[in-house]
């Protein structure tokens, strides 16, 4: 008799909030996170998760890191499965940053919160740099579009009030 085991979801850089009850938060600064790992080292063997989540946390890596990290993801991520990564449209952002009406707001999108450690964004996409980021890394991109996240519209995330870039994407089956 075999014993069904439980689907492995990841929610990485989940910080305080989880997407959903049965995703396991990974996250190296938030104190509450399931695991404590960095985005770009994850302690799971390969092909060996279900479901991957992630939303506004890419952004806060070097961009010199970003291949690796995504690498990282696809390592993980069991083939022909799904992942959601979800970042900042940075030329939302930027026509923001000229033209919208609150300056501060305007530096939060473009450069984080920067409250804490981890909340800077040291890079950024438009949606075509950040489908050819996700194909370069090897991931098929089965879904890419740009939402306005409001919390009506936000999945298990802070809501950002800005344009996101949101992909859905699976680990090609060999």
């Amino acid at each position: 008799m075999t014993t069904a085991t439980k689907p492995l979801r990841l929610d990485i850089g989940s910080s305080h909030l989880r997407v959903r009850e049965d995703y396991t938060t990974v996250d190296l600064y938030a104190p509450e996170a399931d695991v404590k790992a960095d985005m770009g080292a994850l302690p799971y063997g390969d092909s060996s998760v279900d479901e991957i989540w992630a939303s506004h946390c890419l952004e806060h890596i070097s961009a010199d890191r970003v291949q690796a990290v995504l690498r990282e993801w696809l390592r993980v991520l069991a083939a022909g499965r799904p992942a959601i990564i979800a970042v900042p449209n940075l030329d939302y952002a930027a026509r923001y940053w000229l033209h919208g009406p609150d300056r501060h707001a305007a530096l939060d999108m473009l450069f984080g919160h920067q409250g804490e450690a981890g909340e800077t964004h040291p890079t950024g996409w438009n949606p075509a740099s950040f489908r050819a980021e996700l194909e370069a890394a090897g991931f098929e991109v089965v879904t890419l579009s740009v939402i306005f996240e409001t919390p009506e519209t936000a999945e298990g995330s802070y809501s950002h009030d800005m344009e996101t870039i949101r992909a859905e994407v699976t680990k090609p089956v060999a």
